[in-house]
This record gives structure tokens, sequence and C-alpha cells, in this order.
């Protein structure tokens, strides 16, 4: 009876399953360390004899972990094993057998952090085995007793298993292991070539001798984790510190705008800055120092009902009719128009073709740039023709006006900005800022 390839095929599939079906988000708790293992259990006896053959055995095992930074882990073990074989057939000459077993030797283990407190394994490794079959009363068997066969050889032996923690330095451990000899003397027998195998079923306890401590157990040793007072739970990074999704610098537990645009000024919950308490975060804000409790519209700028260029808050005649000039208290002028003196006129200096409008910035107050030309913006509309009318009263007055249309995408809205430039230097466009105020 040797069929061991049903159980080897069934041991790799079981293996694959628990593997497959495992989502592991912590860091191998085997890291660095040197377990020092005793199992026993039963032994499964794989021979010319009909059946299998039940008995027991002992298995001291030491194995190291190499550091990884992933659940994933690869060790070195040594080990030996101690115990007996056996078998009993009727049509056998000799109806039953019992075989001494030591077998010593060493291989690589695959370990994976299933969870907090799970790691499956698989060990692949070769051995020497030394055997001794018997007559249950001791007595040496017949083929044994007149040295007809090596009482040694080598063993390949593969091990599933799986390892509970019960703390950073005590575990359990569950396995199942194939034991493939390389002749088929373990009866005392030889039949038709076949070599003989057992099998072992093993159960025991494993303590880690260099345990690293993980006071907030999230997987990461202290001595590695470098946010070493994370809340119980949570999911972290190689380094043991909590997600941070958008990168904003507040973790993802404690984000409430979980995705911030990259480089955005964050406050303490994560959400973009609004320095001016307007209701829109400063990378969208266009009036970033709009007065406490001022209303704004969706650019973050004082309302204006009348769209006479003076915000509500400051108007004095809040209904004054479109396209009229007014004062600086938003009340139209009486008088005529007087053409400011020519040192006092913005000269335009390059064209506006060149202005980058892609890569435009805004720097202080009402002014913007390219990074090499700046123009200030003297008010914005939500429609073309009130800007133009606007941008007309202004060149009236001596300014080099325009308007520029913009698209936001977030609001969905176009609105038409009544810009004065191009100027080459910053002091030029505070100059101009000073006289449109």
């Amino acid at each position: 009876m040797k069929r061991p390839r049903n159980i080897l095929l069934f041991s790799f599939l079981l293996f694959i399953f628990l593997f497959s079906s495992s989502h592991a988000q912590k860091i191998s708790r085997l890291n660095g360390n040197l377990l020092l293992s005793l199992q026993g259990g039963m032994t499964f006896a794989n021979t010319d004899y009909n059946g299998v053959g039940t008995s027991f055995a002992i298995k001291p095992s030491l194995t190291y972990f190499f550091n990884t930074k992933s659940p994933h882990n690869i060790g070195l073990r040594i080990f030996g094993t101690f115990g007996y074989i056996s078998g009993k057939d009727s049509k056998m000459p000799i109806e039953e057998f019992i075989t001494t077993i030591q077998n010593f030797g060493g291989g690589i283990v695959y370990s994976y952090q299933a969870s907090e407190a799970v790691a499956p394994y698989l060990f692949a490794g070769v051995s020497s085995l030394a055997f001794d079959p018997r007559f249950r009363d001791g007595e040496s068997l017949p083929n044994n007793a007149a040295g007809n066969y090596e009482k040694s050889g080598v063993n390949y032996n593969i091990d599933l298993g799986l390892r509970v923690f019960l703390s950073d330095i005590v575990s359990l451990d569950f396995s199942f292991g194939a034991n493939i000899n390389q002749n088929d003397w373990l009866d005392d027998i030889e039949v038709n070539g076949d070599n003989d195998m057992f099998f072992n079923g093993m159960l025991g306890i494993t303590f880690a001798l260099f345990s690293q401590k993980d006071s907030d157990g999230d997987g990461v040793p202290d001595s590695d984790d470098k946010c070493p007072r994370t809340p119980s739970g949570l999911k972290v990074t190689d380094d043991g510190c909590p997600i941070d999704s958008d990168g904003d610098g507040i973790p993802d537990y404690l984000d409430q705008c979980k995705n911030t645009p990259p480089g955005t000024r964050v406050d303490r919950k994560g959400c973009p800055l609004d320095s001016d308490y307007d209701g829109v975060p400063d990378n969208e804000d266009q009036c970033p120092k709009t007065p406490r409790g001022v209303l704004v519209d969706e650019l973050g700028c004082p309302r204006d009902s009348d769209n006479d260029g003076i915000p509500d808050y400051e108007d004095q005649c809040p209904d004054t009719p479109e396209g009229t000039v007014v004062d600086d208290f938003g009340c139209p002028i009486n008088t005529k128009i007087v053409t400011p003196p020519v040192e006092e006129r913005q000269e335009v200096s390059k064209s506006s073709e060149e202005y980058d409008y892609v890569n435009e910035r805004h720097v202080e107050g009402n002014i913007f740039t390219d990074g090499n030309q700046y123009c200030v913006q003297q008010s914005a509309w939500r429609t073309e023709k009130k800007a133009n009318s606007q941008a007309n009263g202004l060149k009236q007055l001596g300014f080099n006006a325009f308007v520029v249309k913009k698209y936001f995408p977030k609001t969905q809205k176009t609105w038409y900005r009544v810009r004065i430039g191009y100027f080459d230097t910053l002091r030029e466009a505070r100059k101009v800022e000073n006289q449109i105020k």
C-alpha cells in the first residue's frame, strides 16, 4: 500500500488555500527571531504492509527567520525526529513489526503572517534517517539480523504547518509532514522496489528566543516603529505609522478630507486651510484676506451685488446701475472723468501672448504672475458684458485693461476677470494696484 501522491497533493492544496484566503496587513512577527520548538504526535507508516501503521514520535527543532518588511518570511531550520513506525498485516510472513527511527536534518521554511495571531508555513528539507526494524518483543527481524541492508539513508522532508501565537514569545505549532525515504527496508522486507515512507501529525509548543517587544501591537517591533503609540486595529506602514492615503500628514483615521490634492496645506482634521474663515479653502480662494463674517462667492471674494467693483460690505450705494463709474464707497461719480497724468499711467512692456496663464500663480493682494510678468486683477464678473464694461471704464482712465475668461471645473462656472497689465516688476504692479483701490 504505497500511494503517497494523494496525501502530498492534499497537503500542497491545503497550503495554497490557507495562503490565498488570508489577507494580511501586518509585518511578520517572526522577523529576526530564533525559535525553539518541541513537537510530539503520531507517525503513519506507508510500507509493503497493507494498511497504515500508527505509532508515535517527538521532533525538536531550531529555526531562524530573517528580517523582512512584509508578511512573508524565509527561515532556516535544523531538526531531529525520534520515535517509531509500525505495521501489521496478517497476510505477511511476519504479521507485525515496529521500527525505531532517528532522523537528523535541515531545510528552508517559508512562513506567511495571515493575521495578527496566525501564520501558516511550509518546510522542505533533507535529512539522514537511521532505523532498526524489530519484532514487538525487541528481537531483530530476519533481514535486519542477517545484515542484508544498510540501516540508514537519505530522507526528504516536507511539512505543512500552522503557528498560532499566544504571545510575542509563545506559540502553538501544528504540522503534518511527509518523510520520503530512499530505500525499501523500513519494514525489513523489499517488495517491487517501491521505497517505504512515513507521515507524521504533530502538535507542539514554540518559544521565540529573540522576541522583540511590540508595545502597540501593530506588528512592527518597537525598535523599528516610528509611531510607537498607534491605536489598536489600525493599518500601518512598514515603519509602524498609520496609513495616510493622500499624503497630507494627517493619518486616514483622523482625516475628515481624505482626498486632499497634493501639496495643499491642511488643518488638524486633514481639510484644506481656510485662513480667512470664509468657507472657501486657501487653495481655491482668490481673495485670501476677506474680513471675518463677510459673505463671499465661489472664488472666496466678497459679494458685489450691483457689480460695481465695490464689495457689498463696503458699498454705501448698493444698487448702482450697471456700468456706472463709482467712487471708493460704491457711489456714482458726478464729475467728469479726469485722465491721470502720463507718468501715472500703466505702460505695457510686453504683449499678452507672452504671458503664461497655465502656470500662473497668485503673488499677493490682487497681483498675479507667470514667473516673468505681472498683472493686477481689478474684479471678476459672471457675464462678459459686465466685465467689458468695467474694463472700458478703466481704459478711459488711462489703464491698459483687458478681460480674461476663466472656467472653474469644480463649480462648472465661467468667470470674466478684469485685469491691468502687463508689468516687468512687482513694484510696478503694486503701484497700479494702489491707484485702483
